[in-house]
């Protein structure tokens, strides 16, 4: 039986995933077109094994890996001229294919011409931000940042993302209790900005870089213009930090899940916007995937327990080794070998004890999962208003006194 869709959110939603699909087939295409970029193979394992242990290390998120190691290609290799771009986006396709991060046989030279265009682009940006006095740190932090996003939309085009955090920021500026999440005049000015950022940061797990790349696209924000561009860039660092965007954040978390099943199905379900269409299909495969997304759950608490002891064990013998075996050798004039293993083994060992606390949520929380989904797509039924807690509220100081003497 086929509905035809009731909601604004959901010709919003269909709208916004139906030009993502459009603009990510182009991207595709062009990556595809002219004469393909051969990788060779020598040095492949050595780097993707390298870049397997850094990312242990540094305990990024998954979705981050690949900006990440853009973002550390050209901290090593940009050059703040336009000039000596020239090359450098086959030189990154070239590593980041070597490291494992792309599939060799994808990118033409077309493609890289124009990653070292971007650069060119933005090398003139960094020059002009320090001529405005910008400092060298925050210049170049932008830069980076803008920089890499940037380039990994073309090398891993994903707009559905965007066009699902747009639609959600939608939903929670529609349903959220305004009035108790606001404390000043402030806050009233930023809420809605606050709250885009929020929708980032707890559905999608968006870092600044992220964030700062889509509100630069979402307000048409250009270069050109750049006393606007440095008090854009610093307006984003200070609500991405701020009280109202974590109170917002918070508030998203605790009511995204039904969105966050979602997301998944952006990633899952190709024809999604086709999906969205029929009401009772798109229900069905909305159950299906959070039957897959449960059966995730533990493959996925599994994974991340692994990265957290692997992180944890990695920065612990560096510490143990690096400080206190020459401590004890220089000191005590031998290896304290049981505080050593001590402190060694209790961190990833008592990680690895947190495992057994963590469920699978039940079968009532699917249903309730599915109910949401149904009513702010389908229904014109309004959602109950969350109970959200007074922004006002503070922490009684009996609280916070213990919390600093046990702290």
């Amino acid at each position: 039986m086929t509905a035809q869709p009731t909601s604004s959110l959901l010709n919003l939603l269909v709208q916004q995933l139906q030009a993502a699909a459009a603009h990510d087939d182009d991207v595709r295409t062009h990556n595809a077109s002219g004469e393909i970029i051969q990788v060779p193979g020598t040095g492949k394992r050595i780097s993707t094994a390298y870049e397997q242990l850094r990312n242990a290390a540094e305990y990024t998120e998954e979705h981050l890996l690949l900006q990440r190691a853009i973002k550390r290609f050209y901290k090593r290799s940009f050059s703040f001229t336009a000039r000596a771009m020239h090359g450098i986006g086959e030189e990154l396709i070239v590593e980041l294919t070597q490291a494992g991060y792309l599939r060799d046989g994808l990118f033409s030279k077309h493609t890289a011409h124009n990653i070292s265009n971007l650069s060119q682009t933005y090398a003139q940006t960094f020059s002009r931000l320090r001529d405005a006095g910008v400092s060298g740190k925050d210049a170049s932090e932008w830069i980076f940042q803008l920089l890499s996003v940037e380039i990994e939309g073309i090398l891993n085009p994903h707009t559905h993302h965007n066009a699902l955090s747009y639609a959600a920021y939608q939903h929670f500026l529609e349903i959220f209790p305004k009035e108790t999440l606001i404390t000043s005049v402030k806050d009233e000015v930023s809420y809605e900005l606050s709250l885009y950022i929020a929708v980032h940061q707890a559905l999608l797990k968006s870092d600044i870089s992220i964030v700062r790349l889509d509100l630069m696209r979402m307000y048409q924000q250009s270069t050109e213009d750049i006393a606007a561009f440095i008090e854009f860039n610093r307006s984003v660092d200070t609500l991405y930090t701020s009280q109202l965007t974590g109170r917002l954040r918070r508030a998203v978390n605790k009511y995204g899940a039904p969105l966050r099943i979602l997301k998944s199905m952006t990633e899952g379900h190709p024809r999604l916007p086709e999906l969205l269409a029929d009401r009772d299909a798109f229900l069905d495969a909305y159950d299906q995937q959070i039957s897959t997304e449960y059966k995730l759950v533990k493959n996925r608490l599994t994974k991340g327990i692994v990265k957290s002891i692997i992180f944890i064990f990695i920065t612990k013998v560096i510490i143990g080794v690096g400080i206190e075996v020459p401590y004890d050798i220089l000191v005590i004039g031998e290896i304290a070998l049981i505080p050593l293993i001590i402190n060694l083994l209790f961190p990833p060992l008592y990680m690895a004890s947190l495992r057994l606390g963590l469920k699978i949520p039940t079968q009532a929380n699917a249903f309730a999962l599915r109910d949401y989904i149904d009513k702010i797509l389908y229904t014109h039924e309004s959602l109950a208003i969350p109970p959200l807690r007074d922004a006002g509220r503070s922490v009684p100081f009996i609280y916070k006194l213990l919390y600093g003497v046990l702290f």
